[in-house]
């Protein structure tokens, strides 16, 4: 809802993006407002870069065949859904070109603050979050599973604590030390959490 009312702030990347499992689509507002999915965050560039031995023209050309053959099925069929699916597949195409993709790449993040989140897949989803967040995704869901818990709950609460905690602690105070936390949680949160540090 948020994206559908607000639209993009970087023209270049999806105004929503979901890091992790268990994504809910944008229902009755269509897939041009649904969330572009991350579903392995130890890999995050995976299919926004171009196939081994293939280069930024080679990958064009196999692009614009794909559309010569896609046209006469695309005129005839009027579905919505055939429409839809040719809006998301140029938008990944222009994604793969942008500049703004770099924001994906945790191979550009500085080694220390990359410890500082953590280990495992929560902390590179974080990692990845603020620098979406500061590239401009107007909405970055991140989701950590396993908070059901029926068994060993004095067990398995510390243990999603102990990856959760630096990981979020450590993305806040990024924020706020960016100036974006205002901007993500508001002014008066902002403010609380400069006024616990000191």
């Amino acid at each position: 809802l948020v994206v559908n009312e607000k639209g993009k702030k970087n023209a270049e990347l999806p105004a929503f993006v979901h890091i992790g499992q268990n994504a809910f689509g944008a229902g009755f507002l269509g897939s041009k407002v649904a969330p572009f999915l991350i579903g392995d965050p130890n890999n995050p560039m995976r299919n926004l870069t171009y196939a081994g031995g293939i280069d930024a023209t080679h990958f064009q050309q196999r692009v614009g065949l794909l559309h010569d053959l896609d046209r006469p099925f695309s005129s005839e069929m009027r579905d919505p859904e055939v429409a839809e699916y040719g809006i998301q597949f140029n938008g990944a195409t222009e994604l793969m070109r942008a500049k703004s993709v770099e924001a994906f790449d945790l191979s550009k993040e500085d080694a220390k603050r990359v410890q500082r989140y953590g280990e495992g897949g929560f902390a590179k989803s974080m990692l990845i979050a603020r620098r979406l967040v500061e590239a401009g995704v107007r909405f970055v869901e991140v989701t950590l599973g396993g908070w059901d818990n029926h068994n060993d709950c004095f067990k398995r609460v510390p243990e999603l604590c102990a990856t959760l905690d630096p990981a979020l602690g450590n993305l806040i105070e990024d924020l706020n030390a960016s100036g974006l936390l205002k901007k993500t949680l508001g002014d008066a949160e902002a403010k609380a959490f400069s006024e616990a540090k000191h």
